[in-house]
């Protein structure tokens, strides 16, 4: 009996990948780090209101009161200074641009973790000190509406997502110093 082979077979479509970052891409470091500065010096000034501005639209639009969040999340933190560490040796490129795709509507998410150096003063019950530690935050590119958006997507901005500043706080080690 001769058989003939098996019809070849359509490969099956692959479903989009959900949340992965693709291959990343270097942008100019200029609008990421003066988006990450504002959001930083707002923080530094204690001013709540720039703080909230310069957070993740999408972000301020899940929270009912994003300002008190932001004051209650970093209220005892006094931040003294901070560095922008930059990649390959001070290169004018922030860290690569990650992109990702939205489990929710499939819409491709743009965002860039920048690795920050931090020192503040901090009032816990017992007297307050000083800590440095690193910081990995992240910046997500939306418009004002809150909707992710590409490069070339017209008014559309960089802006910090503050909750990924909070999980690094939570998991990074600090360099600790009581003050007298």
């Amino acid at each position: 009996m001769n058989r003939l082979p098996p019809a070849p077979r359509e490969p099956p479509s692959a479903p989009p990948l959900r949340g992965l970052p693709a291959t990343p891409v270097d942008v100019p470091a200029g609008p990421v780090d003066e988006a990450l500065g504002d959001w930083l010096d707002a923080w530094r000034r204690r001013d709540w209101d720039a703080m909230t501005i310069a957070s993740q639209p999408s972000w301020r639009r899940s929270e009912d009161d994003p300002r008190q969040y932001l004051a209650t999340a970093w209220g005892n933190v006094d931040l003294r200074s901070y560095t922008i560490k930059k990649p390959d040796r001070g290169r004018r490129i922030a860290t690569a641009v990650n992109i990702a795709t939205s489990a929710t509507d499939g819409r491709r998410i743009l965002y860039v973790d920048v690795s920050v150096l931090l020192r503040c003063e901090v009032q816990t019950d017992s007297p307050r000190y000083r800590a440095s530690r690193r910081a990995s935050i992240r910046l997500v590119r939306e418009d004002a509406e809150g909707q992710p958006a590409d490069l070339l997507t017209p008014l559309s901005f960089w802006a910090v997502n503050p909750i990924s500043a909070l999980r690094s706080q939570a998991g990074s080690r600090h360099h600790v110093r009581a003050l007298a």
